[in-house]
């Protein structure tokens, strides 16, 4: 994606390619005496373009171990569904061309090589425990700020701030001690389910209409293990039930990036054999409601809403904020842990799809116009906004000749490789891991590519960042 330091104001030029189809790379000559290029749809190739050269020719595909001395000149390919047939490609550039070209990239001009694994990303949650005795009717409360990218760009500051309150009874009157033998649990429970119904999970049993719109889900949490979901156990899939019983239920299905997450919470200290009860006002506090007792909660985050006709937003994290009040100050006061950040996928292919809508897709006739709109022509997106990618970023520059100086025009060719959850049945508990899933087409590009600038490095000493390393840029 675009650097955020740079020596220059001047955009990147960029180019994304997708290398869908898991294959080696490219080989041969690119064009035949047919109208089908030496290269399949979704394939990747490195391309000599080097005109003088004797051992990697011009419209040549370089072969593994081929350095800067072979071919000084190269440019990356991709494969489209026309490459067999560019007779069919049309000549004004709309859809399909033969290939995708990712710019022409000459030895020692290139700045650095940054490679990026796809990671899965956190909900924001804060934890509260070790809460003292409740005290006799006396208010208790909790507001939590919702923060957001999306949330400060429609209205700045003014963040939605979800309030829970409750006054307790007189837990210590002989009449009440008999019914409610939790008081603390007795509590929680009412200031979590006066929040959780405003979650937009929330469903009213009064016809079965959502009730909430607010981005946070609070679970009720057992941190010595009762009869609810134990959180080291919680797998992809996993249904929580949050709330039970009454006029409103909420269930919780969990995602890979929930089972990440509370990965986190027991990183920092949440207990692993902690349960998440569901919430029954009904029962709270009792005696027939002990075995889904609470004496904790945890508030987290949702993600926002995307828009449905238009989005181009990166960003769907909700950071919450919760603050306690009133009976919750009285000494001593609970203890806080921000069990994990919110924190956005890396990888993720909708922000690939914007970054591509943004910039290399207006890479077609005229940079300066933008759609706004109206009919367009743009480049065709091979970036599917359902998976994750690794991505390798080259940074280079080209330049511009002039009567006086030769001007240095930034650009980046972006290449992008389909990345999974290596193992997405494991529980919380052992976490979640990441690996990209061509791993032909990786093997390849670290037998071509890789050697090519490795050598390229003599000459240019670009910074090799992130997971690539010397003589191993791709993984």
């Amino acid at each position: 994606m675009a650097r955020t330091r740079k020596r220059t104001n001047k955009l990147d030029m960029e180019q994304v390619l997708v290398g869908y189809t898991d294959v080696a790379l490219a080989a041969g000559t690119l064009t035949t005496t047919t109208p089908a290029l030496n290269i399949v749809d979704g394939q990747l190739g490195v391309l000599s373009e080097d005109t003088d050269s004797t051992t990697a020719p011009s419209s040549t595909f370089l072969t593994a171990g081929q350095t800067v001395a072979d071919a000084d000149k190269i440019s990356l390919r991709q494969g489209t569904p026309l490459s067999a047939t560019t007779n069919l490609v049309n000549a004004f550039q709309a859809g399909h061309q033969g290939t995708v070209i990712a710019g022409t990239i000459q030895a020692g001009k290139i700045r650095s090589v940054t490679t990026t694994l796809c990671s899965l990303g956190t909900y924001s949650s804060m934890f509260y425990d070790s809460f003292a005795t409740p005290l006799d009717l006396t208010p208790y409360s909790v507001r939590v700020d919702l923060d957001s990218v999306r949330n400060d760009r429609d209205y700045g500051d003014n963040d939605e701030v979800p309030f829970s309150f409750y006054t307790t009874l007189e837990y210590t009157d002989a009449a009440v001690a008999a019914i409610i033998t939790n008081p603390l649990s007795h509590l929680l429970s009412n200031l979590v389910y006066n929040l959780d119904i405003q979650s937009k999970l929330a469903v009213s049993n009064n016809g079965g209409n959502r009730f909430g719109n607010r981005n946070m889900v609070v679970f009720g949490i057992n941190t010595a293990g009762g009869a609810g979901q134990a959180l080291g156990t919680i797998v992809n899939g996993t249904s929580i039930s949050v709330l039970t019983g009454g006029d409103n239920t909420l269930d919780y299905v969990a995602d890979l990036e929930f089972v990440n997450t509370v990965n986190t919470w027991i990183a920092n200290g949440v207990p692993a054999a902690a349960t998440i009860e569901p919430i029954n006002l009904t029962l709270a506090g009792t005696a027939g409601g002990a075995a889904t007792a609470i004496d904790s909660f945890l508030v987290m985050g949702l993600d926002e809403t995307k828009s449905i006709a238009f989005d181009n937003v990166k960003f769907v994290r909700t950071r919450v904020i919760p603050t306690l009040g009133d009976g919750f100050l009285t000494f001593p006061v609970p203890t806080v842990v921000e069990a994990s950040f919110g924190v956005e996928e890396t990888g993720r292919g909708s922000d690939w799809t914007v970054e591509n809508d943004n910039r290399a897709r207006l890479n077609i006739h005229n940079m300066q116009n933008h759609p706004h709109g109206e009919f367009y022509v743009e480049g065709t997106s091979y970036v599917d906004p359902t998976k994750s990618y690794t991505s390798t970023i080259i940074d280079y520059y080209e330049t511009d000749e002039t009567l006086t100086t030769d001007a240095q025009v930034p650009a980046q060719a972006i290449i992008l490789l389909e990345c999974a959850v290596s193992n997405p049945a494991a529980t919380a508990t052992v976490g979640l891991t990441t690996a990209t899933v061509p791993t032909a087409t990786v093997a390849s590009l670290n037998a071509i590519l890789s050697p090519w600038l490795t050598s390229e490095k003599v000459l240019s000493n670009h910074a090799i960042k992130g997971a690539a390393t010397a003589g191993t840029y791709f993984v």
